[in-house]
């Protein structure tokens, strides 16, 4: 049985941690609200440090330009552009704007080349750059194709020269666009024609690729055709009949 003093002490320091304890729900309660607060002026802050500023491109840190200006109705660039496709899509949004086929077909052409014959900017051979300048209904077969043809070593290349080192085009010209037609069948299996432009483009490599460019295709003719106020590319390496031999300059 516990004696007076030893009572005596044991309600002291029942008394002492109550009044700890006290002071522990008082801090703890005045910490709720400064804590709630601190968090809400954070949010604030970055709502507005954040606000107005375009989203840059995907895979480029240092590129302060907005995707506004690679972006129009119909296409938008590449992820990891290079500068020469950059330029060739400003090229290719000024014709848009001045709704000029022939310009169009021009511009279009040359944001292909820079994408399709550039590996710098891949991941691998899936990775397949300039899909959407391809004639939709023949996409998926050209998607195909090129998985099994000219995409088809990509990742070897990748694993033995590392991606720096892969081809990538540096420039490109595209000879002024020529009036033509498309013949392709339609659903019904009758004959549709096509407006359509021939363009003839060339380009080059880098010299910094550790890939053999010697045998390279470097020209080709490609067909861009006007799929229901869409322009595509729909024939690559082929001439199709024309309509108006005079180009457009």
């Amino acid at each position: 049985m516990p004696t007076r003093g030893e009572h005596m002490s044991t309600k002291e320091t029942r008394r002492k941690y109550r009044k700890i304890n006290n002071w522990l729900i008082i801090v703890l309660l005045c910490m709720i609200p400064l804590t709630a607060g601190a968090f809400i002026w954070t949010l604030w802050q970055i709502s507005h440090t954040n606000a107005g500023e375009g989203e840059t491109l995907a895979g480029d840190d240092t590129d302060t330009e907005t995707v506004n200006e690679f972006h129009n109705d119909f296409y938008t660039i590449g992820n990891n552009s290079t500068q020469i496709n950059k330029d060739s899509f400003r090229e290719l949004n000024n014709a848009i704007t001045a709704q000029d086929p022939a310009k169009i077909s021009e511009a279009l052409t040359k944001c292909f080349v820079t994408e399709y014959y550039t590996w710098t900017n891949k991941d691998g051979n899936y990775d397949i750059g300039g899909m959407q300048y391809i004639y939709t209904p023949m996409s998926a077969n050209f998607a195909e194709y090129s998985l099994w043809n000219f995409y088809e070593d990509m990742d070897l290349y990748i694993t033995q020269y590392g991606r720096d080192k892969l081809i990538e085009v540096t420039s490109v010209t595209a000879e002024p666009a020529v009036s033509a037609v498309y013949e392709i069948t339609g659903e019904d299996g009758n004959p549709v024609s096509l407006e359509a432009y021939t363009v003839k483009a060339n380009w080059e490599y880098g010299t910094e690729t550790s890939m053999d460019t010697s045998q390279m295709q470097k020209s080709a003719v490609f067909t861009v055709v006007n799929n229901n106020g869409r322009w595509e590319i729909a024939a690559i390496g082929q001439e199709v009949s024309q309509v108006d031999t005079e180009s457009h300059e």
